[in-house]
């Protein structure tokens, strides 16, 4: 349904926003559907597969309706590139209140999906496209991370103010943001204090990094005055025409592959116990062997040799020193 590179207009990118208290899944679920709808060339009312979006964002199962009523009230209340984001249709109850229709008979919603933002997102209209990695959609946790995701691939492309670029060859990326705009680009809350934010960059990042073939670091830089001036920002871009062509070749069809961070090692199985007898294990290793009284041993009770100064050492004929404890 969904394509593991989603193309999406260069322009389109660079300006994309968000604002209100959408999270993380919010935003998943609207580009997911607006992908759709553009997909079909549908504005408006249209209806769109419940349960085969839900798969495609990686989700195994339903959400409680409390929660999902709360994502499409959030959804209804916030704003996407100045417009706004798909969310489902909503009915009037008895007492006068509004209330989000979920799903109907056919495994179907009925969603709204706004004709400007179905034309910014559209592909076909554009030359310049970047390609949004679909685990940011399924995978990512901040709500900062794919609006983040979203400028990265525009700063790669080249839509970029060249006077933050550092450095822009092989594959390197390296950018001097002024923090206030990267602020307003990401639309954080204005009582954020930088600490804060720079903890949001660092989440941000990490995410990017394990779930995308992109490498994003973002390091704050501070005046002479300890004050943050701008955010140092370092991207290693991939071979984006060698992944697009991949990914067409294997297919839509293809098995998915188990997603696991870069810096996961995989987990193998545990080696299955083997069952091994007492009587194994005492001819092995014989940890049970008490100190015997030395008075006991005499040339009749032992073939052992007595030792030139006359004395009997346990230690000699076999017996530990003491006995081992555990």
């Amino acid at each position: 349904m969904l394509p593991d590179l989603i193309p999406i207009p260069t322009d389109t990118a660079a300006r994309y926003y968000v604002s209100g208290d959408l999270t993380a899944r919010d935003q998943s679920w609207a580009v997911a559907l607006l992908v759709q709808a553009v997909e079909r060339g549908e504005t408006g009312t249209v209806l769109l597969p419940d349960n085969r979006t839900r798969e495609a964002l990686g989700l195994v199962r339903r959400d409680k309706i409390v929660t999902e009523e709360a994502r499409w009230r959030r959804l209804r209340a916030g704003i996407m590139c100045r417009r706004k984001p798909p969310t489902v249709t909503f009915a009037t109850s008895g007492d006068g209140s509004e209330y989000p229709v979920r799903h109907n008979l056919d495994d179907m919603l009925a969603v709204t999906i706004d004709e400007d933002l179905a034309r910014a997102f559209d592909p076909g209209r554009h030359g310049d496209l970047v390609y949004l990695p679909l685990r940011i959609l399924q995978r990512a946790e901040c709500r900062y991370t794919l609006t983040m995701m979203m400028r990265v691939l525009a700063w790669s492309a080249g839509e970029v103010n060249r006077r933050w670029v550092v450095r822009d060859d092989a594959g390197k990326l390296k950018l001097r943001v002024p923090m206030a705009d990267l602020r307003d680009a990401l639309s954080t809350p204005a009582a954020m204090k930088p600490v804060a934010f720079a903890e949001v960059l660092e989440t941000v990042c990490r995410e990017i990094t394990e779930l995308t073939d992109y490498s994003v670091t973002a390091v704050p830089r501070k005046a002479h005055t300890g004050r943050i001036r701008d955010i140092e920002i370092d991207v290693i871009v991939p071979d984006v025409d060698a992944l697009v062509a991949e990914a067409e070749a294997m297919g839509p069809g293809r098995p998915k592959k188990r997603w696991r961070p870069k810096d996961r090692p995989s987990r193998r199985a545990p080696a299955e116990p083997v069952a091994v007898s007492k009587s194994a294990l005492d001819a092995a290793v014989p940890l049970s062997v008490k100190r015997p009284d030395t008075q006991d041993f005499t040339r009749k009770t032992s073939n052992a040799i007595d030792p030139p100064d006359g004395k009997l050492d346990p230690s000699g004929i076999g017996f530990r020193n003491r006995e081992i404890e555990f």
